[in-house]
């Protein structure tokens, strides 16, 4: 029996044929040496057409709706939904909302025939693709939180890393930036050591990150509050609003093109001086309370998180809502937005 003679260089059309993988797996790096890993980018940019004319700005806020929309799929919210018969709004929970109305996306995902089917001229064919649609559905709504959340800290795992990366190709560019943070992304992890018949658990990374921070100069000239928003934290919300609040400014600020046609207010933000200290906190805050008194009449239901941790939905004598407002935004709001102001400088 003759040897078998070794096989001509495999067609690039046929990669994937055999392990069944998905084209997008040919860009996985198989091995790579240090000043190479990871491969950034993947491709030119703007090579393909739907990024040639997007901004750096419209890229972060199509990516920031993408990720809240996946995190939205861990934690579903509540929606409202007009009825028909009493016309109140009454809550529609995300599973309800599924279920209440064929979707075409679901259904392409369960089988790239199941919507024809779902709509065939006959009748068997019809409920039993629906049928199948009921039970795929059923089953997204099972396992769609947990493939959200794995996702979610892929990508997020994934960013901390591509800025390690950057570090180390620019790092005159990444330390500018991180100068001006106060918190700074990094990939830690847990290692478990047994000692004395007991298992105990040391962080991975540390003396990494403590390195890789101080060469970031991180909070070396940061002028503004990360915020405590991950809900992990003990943090009243007036604490949360006011750092939101300090961050917005500071952003706005540093974005011009952000404000609409020039006025007074944006004027008045932009004289303000950097940081906020204990001599100028007076200046800020009114800048801030004539944003505050704008939403106040525009979007009240903001101001919901901090009227109910003060109980005034719950009082007992009624309030005036000059009066919710005098202890929201006049007293506790302003008492935690002054308490970020900085010892002068």
């Amino acid at each position: 029996m003759k040897p078998k003679q070794a096989k001509a260089q495999q067609d690039p059309e046929s990669v994937g044929k055999v392990t069944g993988l998905p084209k997008w797996w040919e860009d996985l790096i198989i091995g790579w040496s240090p000043n190479t890993a990871p491969r950034l980018p993947l491709a030119p940019p703007r090579i393909k057409s739907d990024y040639k004319e997007i901004s750096v700005t419209d890229l972060y806020v199509r990516i920031h709706r993408d990720l809240a929309e996946l995190l939205g799929r861990v934690c579903p919210s509540v929606t409202n939904r007009k009825n028909s018969e009493t016309g109140l709004d009454e809550p529609l929970s995300y599973a309800t909302r599924l279920r209440s109305s064929l979707n075409k996306g679901i259904a392409d995902d369960l089988s790239s025939d199941l919507w024809e089917r779902i709509f065939s001229p006959i009748q068997d064919t019809r409920e039993n693709a629906r049928e199948e649609y009921k039970r795929g559905l059923e089953k997204l709504l099972e396992e769609e939180p947990r493939s959200s959340a794995e996702k979610l800290a892929h990508f997020t795992i994934g960013a901390a890393t591509w800025l390690e990366n950057l570090y180390a190709k620019q790092p005159d560019l990444m330390k500018e930036i991180a100068k001006e943070c106060d918190l700074w992304p990094v990939n830690l992890g847990l290692k478990s050591k047994r000692r004395n018949g007991k298992v105990k658990y040391e962080l991975k990374r540390i003396s990494f990150a403590h390195r890789y921070l101080e060469g970031l100069e991180l909070n070396s000239k940061c002028f503004h509050h990360s915020g405590h928003q991950s809900g992990l934290e003990d943090v009243s919300p007036f604490t949360l609003a006011a750092e939101n609040l300090y961050r917005i400014i500071m952003l706005l600020r540093r974005k011009p093109g952000w404000f609409p046609p020039e006025t007074e207010w944006a004027k008045q933000i932009f004289a303000l001086s950097v940081p906020m200290t204990k001599q100028n906190a007076s200046k800020w805050w009114k800048a801030i309370k004539v944003f505050l008194e704008e939403r106040w009449k525009t979007t009240p239901k903001d101001f919901s998180p901090l009227i109910v941790h003060l109980g005034l939905h719950q009082s007992k004598k009624p309030l005036y809502p000059s009066e919710i407002k005098r202890r929201v935004v006049d007293n506790d709001l302003k008492d935690a937005f002054l308490a970020l102001a900085r010892q002068d400088l």
